[in-house]
């Protein structure tokens, strides 16, 4: 009796030529571990605790996540009159949104008052649909508005 030679696999054409769990992938994570949690906080995520580009950034990915926006970008930068605009949406039927982020630790009825009536005072204000005003802390309650 006469042994065939064993066949080869053929490679599956559709699968890439690589492997499946790099060892990167695999391996323990790098660097410190963060710190666990001392008191849970329901509903409260840090956004104080990240830089002011990184929260406009967010508030950019949060515009973008309407189901009818063809685009959003920053507008302007630091050193640029905004005129109480950080970011721009332009909705698929022509229209236009605009959002303000606020990294304030404290923010109250009377900044937002200010807030809203300084973009008012604006070309956009006629222009846009709707005006969101992002803060990354929770509206101050003092009676002082401050």
């Amino acid at each position: 009796m006469s042994k065939k030679p064993a066949r080869k696999p053929k490679p599956n054409a559709l699968l890439p030529d690589r492997e499946e769990n790099p060892r990167w992938l695999t391996a323990d994570p790098v660097g410190a571990r963060p710190a666990p949690p001392i008191q849970a906080k329901v509903d409260a995520l840090p956004l104080l605790g990240i830089p002011w580009e990184n929260f406009e950034r967010l508030c950019r990915k949060l515009a973008e996540r309407g189901g009818t926006v063809e685009k959003a970008w920053c507008y302007g930068g630091p050193g640029h009159a905004q005129r109480g605009i950080d970011v721009l949406v332009r909705m698929k039927d022509g229209t236009f949104e605009v959002w303000q982020s606020k990294r304030h630790k404290k923010f109250g009825p009377i900044q937002v008052k200010n807030a809203i009536n300084y973009f008012l005072q604006h070309e956009w204000a006629a222009q846009a649909t709707r005006f969101v005003l992002a803060l990354a802390c929770p509206i101050n309650e003092d009676p002082q508005g401050h």
